[in-house]
């Protein structure tokens, strides 16, 4: 990894981010960070916030972006132990998750779901951006790969942007 610690991460950012990011985190909250590889019984919240930070974004994918009710569970289940959920929870309510897949050397930060306004009232995505950085730290993976939407911040916390190419072909010209 190219960093040692939370620490040598931070330090790899600029001077204005790295106090933002601390301000943000030092703020009192009783946020607690759960990992799950099922989501059994809070399948439909997961769906929920899903939808809710979707409805946020100033970004249409259209269809897709749309995903089945039961995508998040079949995710689970298919590519265990490869797969996991990051919740947040605020006291009893939960308020956020990530959908991370995993390799030896690469987390991807898949999907993100938020309840607003109560998860910017809580620097949440700040937030869970730290977790996946202290998780990949604790196992040694070297690349947090993250997704494709706030590409302004997601580079301000130290991500680069590779370029990309999507072929199709018109079935019906």
């Amino acid at each position: 990894s190219r960093f040692k610690s939370v620490d040598d991460y931070l330090a790899s950012l600029s001077a204005a981010t790295r106090k933002d990011i601390r301000r943000k985190l030092k703020c009192p909250t009783t946020i607690r960070c759960e990992i799950r590889h099922d989501i059994a019984g809070i399948e439909q919240e997961i769906v929920s916030l899903y939808d809710e930070t979707r409805g946020q974004s100033g970004v249409d994918y259209g269809d897709f972006e749309k995903l089945s009710p039961a995508y998040f569970r079949a995710v689970l289940d298919k590519l265990q132990p490869n797969a996991h959920v990051m919740l947040y929870w605020l006291d009893s309510r939960l308020i956020g998750f990530n959908l991370v897949l995993l390799d030896r050397h690469r987390m991807i930060d898949k999907f993100i779901g938020l309840r607003y306004p109560v998860a910017c009232e809580h620097s949440l995505y700040v937030r869970s951006w730290m977790e996946n950085v202290r998780y990949c730290l604790a196992h040694g993976i070297s690349v947090l790969q993250t997704g494709p939407t706030a590409y302004t911040t997601q580079v301000r916390y130290g991500s680069r942007l590779d370029p990309r190419w999507i072929c199709f072909k018109h079935r019906r010209p």
